[in-house]
């Protein structure tokens, strides 16, 4: 089980050809994909822009939706409001990104991402694909 953000998502669903290669092995690698309940907000904003601006004409939004729902095993609704913004300063992120590290801390299991700021700054936890 690992926890992926928004990046990871939207690789595998929207990313160019090398992204979506490197998203579809980690779901190969790692079938259980858990996020914060923020991640619809953040992958709805992201495929917003991307239908908005025309850089892939044709997206679906509501089967991009469809495919993150069946990629993520679980949706963390219970996060601690009250530690995120700990982890936030404590780790220089912004709170949705704290979000994520609050998680795979709280579970002690990985990170993926290709959030520069959050590989930089949570080493122990965050990784790359």
């Amino acid at each position: 089980m690992i926890v992926v953000d928004v990046n990871v998502l939207a690789d595998y669903l929207i990313g160019d050809q090398t992204l979506k290669v490197n998203a579809a092995a980690l779901a190969s690698q790692y079938s259980a994909w858990i996020a914060p309940s923020i991640w619809r907000y953040e992958l709805g904003n992201v495929l917003w822009k991307v239908f908005q601006f025309s850089s892939q004409p044709g997206i679906d939004i509501k089967q991009a939706f469809d495919s993150a729902e069946k990629l993520i095993e679980d949706t963390v609704e219970g996060l601690n409001w009250e530690e995120i913004p700990e982890v936030a300063n404590s780790n220089a992120l912004t709170y949705n990104n704290a979000s994520y590290v609050w998680l795979a801390q709280t579970l002690t299991i990985p990170l993926y991402t290709r959030d520069k700021k959050i590989l930089k700054n949570c080493p122990e936890l965050a990784r790359t694909y």
